[in-house]
């Protein structure tokens, strides 16, 4: 003989707390436009933030999660105020064209203000 045993939560135990609850309206626009978000990002020679980063121990091969290229020396880079990433410049002005304003590799947002 079997015995199966079957409960049912009750509405005070659901997650919810036994309300449907609709979720809040989060607000989907920007806070900037691409173009004032690039003027934001300043873009800069790589072997600058290779030197900074040599002086952290950082070393190693860096590359652009966007593009999947190596970050080399002569390339012009916009490395992100709130996290520190790095990117081609012309691969995160287009991440920014299409509408994206985290960081492509934390998602951390482009810019803090």
């Amino acid at each position: 003989m079997h015995l199966v045993f079957l409960f049912r939560r009750s509405d005070a135990e659901s997650p919810t707390g036994g309300t449907d609850r609709p979720v809040p309206h989060v607000d989907a626009r920007p806070p900037f436009s691409p173009t004032s978000l690039k003027a934001r990002l300043p873009v800069v020679k790589f072997e600058s933030l290779a030197e900074r980063w040599a002086a952290r121990e950082e070393e190693g091969e860096h590359v652009c999660v966007i593009c999947m290229r190596s970050l080399e020396e002569g390339h012009e880079v916009r490395e992100l105020s709130n996290c520190a990433h790095a990117f081609h410049t012309a691969c995160l002005d287009a991440w920014m064209d299409e509408g994206r304003w985290t960081c492509p590799l934390c998602r951390s947002y482009l810019s803090s203000s």
